[in-house]
């Protein structure tokens, strides 16, 4: 009898191992490989370019996703869609037949703003749009993905655009606000990072609070839920406030799934297998009725 108790503990023992392991694994993932790189742009001698990530299937035309890559605006490539969390995603959306085009824009450095950085976001979504047949792309079907600073960048890029084919947004702890974000640091550091941060002629901290405003996208609340927004935070994000997803969720209103993501940090770092197919299983529901409700 005694020995059947041990033995019995030990199993227990067995599975709770194996389901911790289970919960802490990351998803088992197949190599992804960009199947095109293309310049979208040129400037100053240099190319911008795209990677392209094409599903394997016969369609002729398939729903496209531009990916916006985060770093606060500062740093990151259009490599990093195939990080973390990301790259599962990336998996589930071809498998479901969706086009993936991850961005390369000018970061904010030698000589380069933030006004350069939205420009480029646009100018890779009008090179997709006019070369929809070579990219096998539904233009009725095009959508915009963003992490962070490339969630702000995404969400901005549509209030801007002229001629918007997007139909719909997914923003992953976007800075919604930064207007707010930048008031908490003192003037004088307002004013010396003011020309470096925006494209401004001098150092002055009410242009510089003036453009940051401008550039909050919580401003245009009204035009951003013409179409679907997906908001996905975790709660314990240091970098960007749990708070700046909930007051875009709020201002949008019945246009918007907000899913917010208990105990995750910026950039969902210490995602579990579960918690990264739940959050790719949201994402492709979203997606297949975003672009059917517009």
């Amino acid at each position: 009898m005694k020995c059947f108790k041990k033995y019995s503990v030990f199993v227990v023992c067995l599975v709770i191992v194996f389901f911790i392991k289970l919960l802490s694994e990351k998803p088992k993932i197949e190599n992804i490989f960009a199947t095109k790189e293309l310049v979208y742009k040129t400037f100053d001698d240099n190319n911008l370019k795209i990677d392209v990530y094409e599903p394997k299937d016969s369609l002729e035309t398939h729903p496209a996703i531009i990916y916006i890559h985060g770093g606060s605006w500062i740093s990151g490539n259009k490599k990093k869609v195939l990080e973390r969390y990301r790259n599962y995603a990336v998996e589930t959306l071809l498998k479901n037949h969706f086009v993936i085009i991850s961005v390369d824009y000018r970061l904010i450095r030698l000589g380069y703003h933030l006004e350069d950085c939205i420009e480029d976001c646009l100018s890779a979504q009008n090179f997709c749009i006019e070369n929809a047949e070579y990219l096998k792309i539904d233009t009725l079907k095009i959508g915009l993905w963003g992490s962070s600073a490339g969630a702000h960048l995404g969400l901005l890029s549509y209030v801007f655009s002229r001629d918007n084919k997007i139909k719909f947004i997914i923003s992953d702890f976007a800075p919604c606000d930064i207007s707010e974000m930048w008031a908490k640091v003192p003037n004088f550091f307002r004013k010396q990072f003011s020309t470096f941060f925006y494209r401004l002629d001098e150092k002055n901290v009410e242009k510089f609070d003036s453009l940051s405003f401008v550039y909050s996208p919580i401003n245009y609340a009204e035009k951003i839920r013409k179409i679907p927004v997906l908001i996905s935070h975790g709660t314990l994000d240091r970098i960007v406030a749990f708070s700046e997803s909930q007051k875009l969720s709020d201002s949008l209103k019945e246009n918007c799934q907000f899913f917010s993501y208990e105990g995750l940090g910026h950039g969902f770092k210490s995602a579990d297998s579960l918690v990264i197919k739940l959050y790719a299983e949201r994402m492709v529901d979203f997606i297949k009725k975003g672009y059917t409700k517009n």
